[in-house]
């Protein structure tokens, strides 16, 4: 075992057991090497299981592992559940790595934005290539730190506590209406209406449905409490009164959130991988961001927006146009106003970001041609890569071309927002 320029994970599962799916896990030992001595160790039992949606289909399998205590790992916090996030469709394997770096920076994401480490995977003996590891999507203290509580302390069931939810197309196939996610079906908001086909279901994931199975209070009233907050927050929005939507949501991380998904025009906005979050008696937060791999000029799909050039192109606004919360948002004057004061404040940092951000990577550079030679997918198609993207056949050009796009997408902003407000 070659150690390179990164960390290494050793993931051995009992019996050389396979890991078959996303919801069973597979006891294992991890390992930890060629990190700070601090944050090495060995064979600390865990269970490992698949994760993620169409990436668990492709040939390099994304996992989740947990712990079966709290592990802190590289100094992010201790914490049982952690990914592996694999990147596979990303032939800069850094997409991810930005827009968590980037989302890193603003004042009213860093407390949820993901850490990240890159690592080199051995899983059962057979080196598995570059992985990113991330904090899993989850309520904690080093995660989203909202409460928790579901019950007062004579046991009645305290309806207004944390909740962390997802904006996720695919819930209805993946659990129980009113019990696992909720759906908004009136969306007719007269002129405002935009008519979205994904942005209805909302899959709830705190509190967990799991915590009640002793308890005598029903956790449906939960899920219809966050659910006509959330119809109440999205009615105001329309309403164009900034003042009563102030009252209800967090404006300066959603205000945050859509310039880093517009930065890199996140194809999943509009429809999974975008979370909300809310505390005891308090505001509606956009947070955490969420899965940039199809992002960044990384997407030969969804053209019909924009029928005069590829969806791949930095030039148009993504997030504006697929997300009913900014869609509805960016009708109001002074969202606008606060989007460019904070795009004008933050655009140095961005690019100074961007900058450390290929300083890092590039650093990793023997490390990513040994990804590659594990998974020669440089040059090939993998979907959903843009042609521009298949046409450059060394990593450091991908890097390059995630870098370039980057910077073009931040002009494109400041052009829109910093030059000229647009109702």
């Amino acid at each position: 075992m070659d150690y390179l320029n990164l960390p290494v994970i050793v993931i051995n599962t009992e019996n050389n057991a396979q890991i078959l799916d996303k919801e069973n896990y597979v006891s294992c030992n991890v390992s930890v090497r060629n990190a700070e001595q601090e944050y090495c160790f060995e064979e600390v039992k865990a269970g490992i299981r698949g994760r993620g949606n169409s990436t668990w289909q492709m040939a390099k399998k994304p996992y989740r592992l947990k712990f079966n205590s709290k592990v802190d790992l590289f100094g992010n916090g201790k914490a049982k559940s952690w990914t592996l996030i694999a990147n596979y469709c990303d032939p800069s394997l850094a997409r991810n790595y930005f827009a968590y770096s980037i989302g890193a920076q603003f004042d009213s994401l860093v407390d949820t934005t993901t850490t990240i480490q890159m690592v080199e995977l051995y899983l059962n003996g057979q080196y598995d290539g570059v992985y990113l590891v991330c904090e899993q999507v989850q309520t904690g203290k080093n995660r989203v730190d909202i409460s928790e509580d579901i019950t007062d302390l004579d046991g009645n069931a305290l309806l207004d506590t944390g909740y962390l939810i997802e904006l996720d197309g695919r819930a209805p196939s993946e659990g129980t209406l009113d019990y696992d996610y909720f759906y908004l079906d009136d969306y007719d908001y007269g002129d405002r209406a935009y008519g979205f086909s994904h942005e209805k279901y909302y899959a709830v994931k705190s509190p967990d449905n799991d915590d009640f199975a002793d308890l005598s209070i029903d956790y449906t009233d939960f899920v219809y409490f966050i659910k006509n907050y959330v119809d109440t927050c999205l009615r105001t929005i329309a309403s164009g009164n900034y003042n009563s939507v102030k009252n209800l949501i967090d404006v300066d991380s959603f205000a945050e959130a859509y310039i880093v998904n517009e930065l890199f025009n996140n194809k999943d906005v509009g429809q999974s991988s975008f979370y909300m979050y809310k505390d005891a008696g308090g505001k509606l937060y956009c947070g955490p961001i969420w899965d940039f791999d199809i992002s960044s000029g990384n997407c030969d799909f969804n053209d019909t927006l924009y029928q005069d050039h590829g969806s791949w192109e930095y030039d148009c606004l993504w997030a504006k146009e697929n997300n009913i919360w900014f869609a509805y948002l960016l009708k109001i004057q002074e969202f606008q106003e606060l989007v460019y004061s904070t795009l004008n404040s933050y655009k140095d940092v961005i690019v100074d970001t961007i900058s450390q951000c290929v300083e890092s990577v590039e650093g990793c550079s023997q490390s990513m041609e040994r990804n590659f030679q594990r998974w020669n997918i440089l040059g090939v198609y993998v979907s959903p890569n843009s042609p521009e993207m298949v046409a450059i056949k060394t990593w450091q050009g991908q890097v390059e071309y995630l870098r370039d796009w980057l910077l073009n997408s931040l002009d494109y902003m400041i052009s829109i927002y910093c030059d000229e407000l647009f109702i």
